[in-house]
């Protein structure tokens, strides 16, 4: 017999457990045990349990948060297992709950208003999931309604409004007997909020990067002085080599479009303008930081990179943007959140379908994951203070028609995207990637002729770059 199933030994004392401590100590023997429950139902495996042990041991954390971050379980397979657990009620898991504490951050008419759920709090700033995200006018309004700093993050909408009703019903349950109300511990209503936990963990996680070096703010201070000259800029970036060296790789590539050979940092600088050259080492710095993380493979990811930065030069050109500073950097940058995601949570990625590409692939990485790629990119980009001509479409370029700032940026980068989908190098085989964005074509007052002559152009510079590529 267990130790949970044996009456009470307490020095003569011969009463029995009480129902409550009785339930207390199987809700504890639950959550110590609940791996080896798990693997004994057969809801995961034991290459899956020894996995997640380890990341546990190395990056603390409950399993059930590990094994959810590698994709090995799912809310409603932890919430269906849980009801099958003999002598559990609802009640025992009501730590699984956002806390009352969070919950009570909030009155109900601002969560229903705006549609946001408090999911966590750092500091002084509350941490939101909001169904969509809210304008600069309507984030002003939540923190004056809050009088707090908050944090909007991105979530699956109907997981959003599942929460507002569990946690701020429009009608309160009628608790006039005594009883509980049922709906606030119900197992089954507790998959939008282990979700929505989910995601604030995994901002948790992703907030945890390293930073951008010393160099980046450097070089931004000295192109917003009133001194600055291209020959200070180009001393400050010398000094940080790799940074410098890929400076003088993007000049020289065929993606930039440059038509001499450029050896020199001075004269890179003064033809790409300081404020351009700023884009260029802030997001060829991000990108040099990521060649340190473990989980992505990094020339693969700095081609693609490049060829959507190069793509988004063509649309600028073609759109009458073609001194639209930061572009280039938007177009290097914008899937930042895919290499974040990578990082962070690789095995939960590798379930995801390598096919998938735009809304497709945001809804299968809030299934599998909690959160989009575009919105744990914008989580990095405000976290290193990105400007909004690169976190903007870093956020949006899936859908352009939801941006508020640099919208020509974002527009530009999300046409960029989709030519660098392309799958052959014949413009007419290839029209078909447009197919989804004539709304931001007619946007940026691109006509059919001019939208078959980019793509052209994009399809034979990438198809020079990648035998520049090859060659090295």
């Amino acid at each position: 017999m267990s130790a949970s199933n044996q009456p009470s030994q307490n020095k003569g004392n011969d009463k029995p457990v009480s129902d409550t401590h009785r339930a207390a100590l199987l809700k504890d023997a639950a959550k110590r045990r609940i791996g080896q429950l798990l693997l004994a139902a057969g809801r995961i495996t034991q290459e899956e349990l020894d996995a997640a042990q380890a990341t546990q041991k190395e990056q603390g954390g409950e399993i059930i948060d590990v094994l959810f971050s590698m994709g090995c379980l799912q809310p409603n397979e932890l919430l269906d297992f849980l009801l099958t657990l003999p002598g559990l009620g609802a009640a025992d898991f009501s730590h699984l709950d956002i806390g009352a504490e969070l919950i009570g951050l909030i009155d109900g008419e601002v969560a229903r208003k705006y549609q946001v759920i408090p999911i966590d709090r750092s500091g002084q700033t509350i941490v939101l999931g909001c169904a969509a995200v809210p304008g600069e006018t309507e984030q002003k309004e939540i923190e004056a309604l809050l009088d707090a700093h908050v944090q909007l993050l991105r979530c699956p909408q109907e997981d959003v409004l599942a929460a507002i009703d569990r946690y701020y019903p429009e009608t309160p349950a009628d608790t006039s007997d005594g009883a509980e109300r049922d709906s606030a511990h119900s197992l089954e209503g507790l998959e939008a909020p282990l979700r929505l936990s989910r995601v604030a963990r995994l901002v948790r996680r992703l907030t945890s990067l390293p930073a951008l070096p010393e160099t980046l703010t450097q070089v931004r201070a000295a192109i917003e002085s009133t001194d600055s000259s291209v020959r200070s800029v180009a001393d400050i970036i010398a000094l940080d080599p790799p940074i410098a060296a890929k400076i003088l790789s993007v000049a020289n590539s065929a993606f930039y479009g440059f038509t001499q050979p450029i050896h020199d940092l001075v004269h890179a600088i003064s033809l790409m303008g300081l404020r351009e050259t700023y884009g260029i080492v802030l997001s060829t710095t991000v990108i040099d930081l990521m060649s340190k993380w473990k989980n992505i493979e990094y020339r693969t990811f700095w081609l693609e990179s490049m060829c959507c930065a190069a793509a988004a030069r063509i649309v600028a050109r073609a759109s009458g943007h073609r001194g639209l500073p930061g572009i280039f950097a938007a177009g290097l940058l914008h899937d930042l959140g895919r290499a974040a995601l990578l990082e962070t949570v690789p095995e939960a990625c590798a379930k995801i379908d390598s096919g998938l590409t735009g809304r497709g692939l945001i809804e299968a990485e809030e299934q599998l994951i909690g959160l989009s790629h575009t919105e744990a990119g914008f989580e990095l980009a405000r976290q290193w203070r990105l400007p909004p001509e690169i976190a903007s479409p870093i956020r949006f370029h899936h859908e352009p028609a939801s941006a508020t700032e640099a919208r020509e940026h974002v527009a530009i980068v999300s046409l960029a995207d989709a030519m660098v989908t392309a799958m052959t190098d014949d413009y007419a085989e290839n029209l078909h990637v447009f197919d989804e964005h004539q709304e931001t074509l007619a946007f940026l007052g691109i006509d059919p002729e001019v939208t078959e002559a980019m793509l052209a152009e994009y399809l034979a510079k990438r198809q020079a770059a990648f035998e520049e590529s090859s060659g090295q």
